[in-house]
């Protein structure tokens, strides 16, 4: 019972770990997005004010359209990669396994329950079903007698 309790504990940080991951990659493609975008919107703003030389309109055409690609290029590949997704299939996941670890530690305090084992099994591989993804490999923190944490 306490290795089952070890291993929903790694499997929640494991899944953890790869939740805080995805957010991460999709922050690192989303701001930048953002960013590029209000700029891409200022130069369009010059490009059409009567205040800004005809020279400089015309840059700002240029930069708009420019901009405006990579805007669009770092959006698609966000949408396809669904990191956001996987983010919260992750959390999910690893809530859904906190769940379970906090079950068998009550079970180990006062066992009362036919079927235990088998029952655990099934509910996590029902969690690691629902979430579709594998998670990333984390990187080894401590090592202790049943394996890396």
């Amino acid at each position: 019972m306490e290795r089952l309790l070890k291993k929903t504990q790694k499997l929640e940080e494991d899944y953890k770990f790869s939740a805080r991951r995805y957010s991460r990659f999709s922050n690192y493609i989303t701001f930048p997005a953002v960013i590029i975008t209000s700029v891409a919107s200022i130069f369009s703003f010059l490009s059409t004010s009567e205040f800004v030389p005809r020279e400089t309109k015309d840059y700002s055409i240029v930069t708009v359209a420019i901009f405006s690609t990579v805007a669009s290029t770092l959006q698609t590949i966000g949408a396809s990669c669904e990191f956001n997704v996987k983010s919260l299939k992750f959390r999910e996941a690893s809530h859904e396994f906190n769940k379970i670890s906090d079950r068998i530690f009550f079970e180990m305090e006062n066992p009362n329950e036919q079927d235990f084992i088998d029952k655990i099994e099934k509910q996590i591989e029902g969690v690691k079903t629902s979430c579709k993804f594998l998670p990333l490999e984390a990187p080894l923190k401590t090592q202790g007698d049943y394996g890396p944490v």
